[in-house]
């Protein structure tokens, strides 16, 4: 006699979803996009995970701030250049250069999401997986089953 069963708190339209690609990533939370701050929330049940979503913040602000300022250091010289002014092209590819870096940063930030939400679900299951033990023996009277939980 084996008996196996699996139990998750979750219902499919209840799950947390990432969908990333081009250094976009949107995440659903019961099929609705939801920030990173809601997200945090969403798994502070979980320290791993929400250590995890809180890495993933601070590595988001940072690619924002360099990705920002590469764009503000692109813009301005080519805005000067197209009223005619005389550009400042060293600004522009310090620009290029700060964008390009601010790439793989944010790709950091993607991962650290994607581990985040697998840290929670991992979490959930160990959770939900039962304890259940058969056991068969034999005792003075003839056979005996004992189930433990």
């Amino acid at each position: 006699m084996i008996l196996s069963y699996s139990v998750f708190g979750q219902t499919k339209s209840d799950t947390i979803t990432v969908k990333s690609s081009f250094g976009v990533c949107k995440i659903y939370q019961s099929g609705r996009q939801i920030t990173l701050a809601q997200l945090a929330t969403a798994v502070q049940s979980n320290d791993l995970a929400y250590k995890q979503v809180k890495k993933a913040q601070s590595t988001n602000v940072f690619s924002t701030i360099i990705g920002g300022a590469g764009a503000i250091m692109i813009g301005y010289p080519l805005g000067t250049s197209v009223a005619g002014g005389k550009a400042n092209w060293t600004m522009f590819g310090i620009g290029v250069g700060l964008t390009i870096i601010s790439f793989p940063i944010i790709n950091k930030c993607i991962k650290q999401v994607h581990s985040s939400v697998d840290i929670y679900y991992d979490g959930l299951k160990k959770k939900s997986q039962p304890t259940t033990e058969f056991k068969l023996g034999l005792s003075g009277n003839g056979m005996t089953i004992a189930m433990s939980f």
